[in-house]
């Protein structure tokens, strides 16, 4: 439950367990429901914002100092809370407020003390403003920043879809301008996730870059949108945007997203229309990737990279020779749109796992990142989702690797070296931040965004 006597706490007892008392509540609401004065004195940013539901469930860590049996710390989901006077106050230790004098208040921003728990799917730059930059993320949907990541803000206003914001993409000549991706559905295309849609998504615009959002137009199903794609090229104030809607296909717009329809034919097959990647080349070729559908432990139809040069009237299969079941995303030469990369992830009893490059456009394809290179003490299979090329030097990939951590190569796939550095081996994409062309943003399942100096 939520309310008191159901809710989560942390109690004591001072008589061996005659009798407990709570000692925490993360909503001050219920304070006169307890009976006493059991809160928190200083709250973090989750609770300021009134991101209840997702996060002030049972605590899921307890532990006491044996050095000083004062000091007491527990966690929830996406809290860490600490008490120096034996469980009589409370004080977050997760975030702090980027003002050290403001007040904890709704729409202000915040900094990271390091311990975060977020799932993070794209970093996205403003192409207008230096230090501005939107993190995609999974239960807490968006959050924004104006100082380069120094502190951040919640920017989910106006979502009506608040689990998700899988992308997002800003106009390249209209300041303020955005698009993002969102959905009910997490965690796509994990494991727990790709047996089917459930819950609603759509696509919403911003004005204000990212700040609030609103409904973009009609014509979409109500399910996830995992990616998007906006062609420059196409006029100003009646943009040419693209946006998968997992379990129904690829949708377009030529109008910056008033009004949508879907693709005349679709990518993947009869049984599996899990649209999930995009990727726009400057030539025009559009490619979708198309992950797996599970069924138990099966794989029935398979999934793909399909490409369509005609706006989507007609799709060729790319990787029918390869016969993937679950693919992730692809990441393509800017250079020439014949030279690709994929991720796929291993599938039980058929493998899979890996990346995979072809230099002509898909008639040949060489796995170029085999499980067998990586570290088997972690595990014996691949979740090779995620491929990112360096836009200045296209012959470098990064890998993220869901069982293994980060990987990179850059000599085309010929050799493969462990990004080092980041505690968490939950890596997804890789960012690239203009303003700062020696910065290496790395997105993750589990533990935020990290920021380093690529090797």
């Amino acid at each position: 439950g939520y309310w008191p006597p159901h809710h989560g706490t942390v109690y004591r007892t001072d008589d061996g367990g005659a009798t407990w008392r709570p000692l925490v509540l993360g909503d001050p609401r219920a304070r006169e429901a307890v009976g006493q004065d059991a809160t928190i004195t200083a709250r973090g940013w989750l609770p300021v914002e009134s991101v209840w539901g997702l996060w002030n469930g049972s605590h899921g860590g307890l532990a006491v100092s044996a050095a000083d049996p004062g000091h007491l710390v527990f966690t929830n989901d996406g809290e860490l809370y600490q008490s120096r006077d034996g469980g009589a106050t409370w004080a977050q230790a997760y975030t702090r407020p980027a003002d050290p004098a403001a007040a904890p208040a709704p729409g202000q921003a915040w900094a990271t003390t390091g311990l975060d728990v977020t799932s993070v799917w794209h970093a996205v730059f403003d192409p207008h403003a230096a230090g501005h930059v939107l993190l995609c993320e999974t239960d807490i949907g968006l959050v924004r920043s104006g100082d380069g990541g120094a502190s951040w803000r919640w920017s989910a206003a106006g979502s009506p879809w608040r689990n998700t914001c899988y992308d997002a993409v800003f106009d390249p000549e209209v300041p303020g301008l955005a698009w993002s991706g969102w959905a009910d559905q997490h965690d796509l295309p994990h494991w727990s996730q790709i047996e089917g849609p459930r819950g609603g998504g759509g696509v919403l615009v911003s004005r204000d870059g990212g700040a609030t959002w609103s409904s973009s137009g009609s014509g979409l199903p109500d399910a996830a949108v995992t990616a998007l794609a906006l062609d420059p090229r196409s006029p100003r104030g009646k943009r040419g945007l693209w946006a998968t809607s997992f379990g129904s296909g690829v949708f377009r717009s030529v109008d910056g997203g008033t009004s949508w329809r879907p693709c005349a034919t679709q990518p993947g097959f009869p049984g599996n229309r899990h649209a999930y990647g995009l990727a726009l080349h400057p030539d025009g070729t559009l490619f979708c990737t198309v992950t797996g559908r599970r069924e138990g432990e099966r794989f029935p139809v398979a999934g793909g990279l399909f490409r369509t040069r005609d706006g989507g009237r007609s799709w060729e299969d790319l990787t029918q020779p390869l016969a993937l079941r679950w693919p992730g995303e692809v990441a393509v030469d800017p250079r020439d749109s014949r030279v690709l990369w994929l991720g796929a992830s291993a599938v039980p009893g058929l493998g899979q796992g890996g990346v995979y490059r072809t230099g002509d456009g898909g008639r040949t394809w060489k796995k170029v990142l085999d499980e067998a290179i990586l570290p088997q003490d972690l595990e014996s299979y691949a979740h090779a989702f995620f491929v990112t090329l360096d836009p200045a030097a296209p012959d470098t990939c990064y890998a993220g690797i869901m069982t293994h951590g980060l990987w990179v190569t850059r000599d085309a796939g010929k050799t493969w070296k462990e990004v080092p550095g980041l505690p968490h081996r939950a890596c997804q994409r890789v960012a690239f931040d203009p303003a700062h062309p020696g910065d290496l943003w790395v997105t993750t399942f589990g533990a935020g965004c990290w920021r380093g100096t690529p090797p």
